[in-house]
């Protein structure tokens, strides 16, 4: 046996569905008002992340041609010493050969 509604049933029920559809209605709007606003944030957030890389990448070619420089400038001076180096020996060599006439002019003169 059905059950049957009265009119102040059906109100109630109608009334009932109507404020279930406004809230529901109420509930969309908000979650497309997050969707809304969450893709303003992520295409924000991808502008950036794009600025970001950029700077990387600039970065990252300074500190290659750093890279480079601080190279040519190590060969530089591993060239300057071993130039100073050499020159070095050349003088003591030089040095050694002046105190050995020295010694032999004091040696011939009877200083020594």
């Amino acid at each position: 046996m059905t059950e049957r509604w009265t009119d102040e049933t059906l109100d109630r029920f109608a009334a009932t569905v109507a404020t279930a559809i406004q809230a529901s209605d109420e509930r969309l709007t908000r979650i497309e008002q997050l969707v809304e606003s969450n893709n303003r944030f992520l295409e924000a957030f991808t502008h950036r992340v794009d600025h970001f890389a950029q700077r990387v990448d600039r970065l990252t070619e300074r500190v290659d041609r750093l890279t480079q420089t601080t190279e040519e400038v190590v060969r530089q001076i591993a060239s300057t010493t071993s130039t100073t180096n050499q020159d070095r020996m050349d003088v003591t060599t030089r040095l050694s050969a002046i105190n050995r006439k020295v010694d032999a002019i004091a040696n011939h003169l009877g200083v020594i």
